[in-house]
């Protein structure tokens, strides 16, 4: 119900009051609706906003891990670059480039994936789209 719905249901229930007491409760009544009805509404929307902030946060993890490897890496790198780089440092630069590497092609991988469900998903809704628009237009 809009605004003007709930000013018309109460100026109604106040109106068909017997006494100012019946007024009263009745408005008092009116204004709980309201106030579940704002509750109802606003709770639908944290919900949503948090399961979207789900979705964001997983990738932003996802996102913050890589950085902070190729951080350590830089570090490695600039380190032994001051000095002599060992055979050592060589292998666990080439390791945790490797390891980089894996779960870049895993992130790209499941991102692949999911752009192909999705590309289905909306080929299935054009399509059904499609043939509803077909049935409506039949002679």
């Amino acid at each position: 119900m809009d605004h003007v719905g709930w000013v018309k249901l109460y100026a109604r229930e106040t109106k068909d009051a017997s006494n100012k007491d019946d007024a009263i409760a009745r408005g008092s009544r009116v204004f709980d609706a309201f106030e579940s009805s704002i509750l109802a509404i606003a709770s639908t929307g944290i919900n949503q906003m948090v399961e979207q902030g789900k979705t964001l946060l997983t990738g932003t993890a996802e996102c913050k891990e890589l950085k902070l490897e190729l951080q350590q890496l830089k570090q490695l790198v600039t380190q032994k670059s001051q000095n002599q780089i060992g055979r050592k440092t060589l292998k666990q630069i080439v390791e945790l480039l490797q390891a980089a590497y894996v779960r870049e092609q895993q992130l790209a991988s499941h991102l692949e994936a999911r752009t192909n469900e999705l590309d289905q998903q909306l080929q299935q809704i054009q399509q059904s789209n499609s043939n509803q628009a077909q049935r409506f237009h039949a002679p």
